[in-house]
């Protein structure tokens, strides 16, 4: 897909998409990023699925790229498990959680949620040491789970290499609908989906084809393979979607949390593509 055509496709669907969006959830298989390793035998894997991608030789793509960037998204490839430990094993209840959490957008239609004991959370909403100012979950600190309940986070359960396995937490089940009865504050919210209920997928994160803005400007007798941007588009298999998706059909249009709008591909079930980022993340080469 050349840069012209994605613009286009962008500048087409996003005032419908941006009327009609539902807010969906988005979750990457991944494992908090300071307690996974990756190995040089994995990054070596990607670079060549790279090279083979844009049919370009391996040392071209490793002069092209930053290799801790490449080790960054190879570490947000697997799962962390949140389970509410208070919560019954058997029991499955569902929560009706906005379909556009803007407020402004006046949207005060609805849909259902399930909500189970075992759950999928994004990586970067859990730390064990948390940075400055961070307000999403860490150990003995509490969050809301987007439209459902309170939860706080009580220990961490880690694998052999140290690895995360499961996050434990205890909810505070009389938040369901409101706030604590003590009146004590949340400031974070993260959201989740059900390990029971999620669907999987494949989505296809498509961006910028060229790192460079106008490449009628670049230097004459230049390779234009030169200047492909190596993430024009990113493939994350294994996501986890919310179960609400799993009819969806070529042409439907959904917001995915903090990652951008999306469309079913046309041609391959279970496959989602981004046609419009949540803000414009070109940045030309220096």
């Amino acid at each position: 897909m050349m840069g012209g055509d994605l613009n286009g496709m962008r500048a087409a669907m996003r005032p419908m998409a941006e009327q009609t969006v539902r807010s969906n959830i988005l979750l990457s298989e991944i494992v908090h990023q300071e307690n996974l390793d990756v190995t040089e035998e994995e990054v070596e894997e990607e670079l060549k699925k790279m090279a083979e991608q844009y049919k370009m030789e391996l040392d071209k793509i490793k002069e092209m790229v930053d290799l801790e960037a490449v080790k960054s998204d190879l570490k947000g490839r697997k799962a962390v498990k949140l389970i509410v430990d208070n919560y019954p094993a058997d029991k499955t209840e569902y929560f009706d959680v906005a379909n556009n959490p803007n407020r402004e957008a006046n949207d005060t239609t609805t849909r259902k949620v399930a909500f189970t004991r075992e759950l999928w959370i994004e990586n970067e909403d859990f730390a064990e040491v948390p940075p400055p100012k961070f307000k999403r979950l860490t150990v003995g600190g509490e969050v809301r789970l987007m439209g459902a309940y309170i939860v706080k986070c009580e220990s961490v359960e880690k694998n052999a290499d140290g690895s995360i396995a499961a996050i434990h937490c205890t909810a505070d089940l009389e938040t369901g609908n409101g706030n604590p009865a003590d009146g004590r504050k949340v400031k974070g919210t993260i959201h989740w989906v059900s390990a029971a209920h999620a669907v999987d997928a494949e989505v296809r994160l498509y961006d910028k084809l060229f790192t460079e803005a106008n490449m009628n400007a670049i230097p004459e007798g230049s390779d234009y393979k030169d200047y492909l941007n190596p993430e024009s588009v990113v493939v994350r298999k294994g996501c986890k979607l919310e179960e609400s998706l799993k009819d969806a059909k070529p042409g439907d249009k959904f917001q995915f949390v903090r990652t951008g709008f999306f469309t079913p591909d046309s041609k391959n079930p279970g496959v989602y593509n981004r046609v419009v980022t949540l803000r414009d993340s070109f940045k030309p080469a220096k």
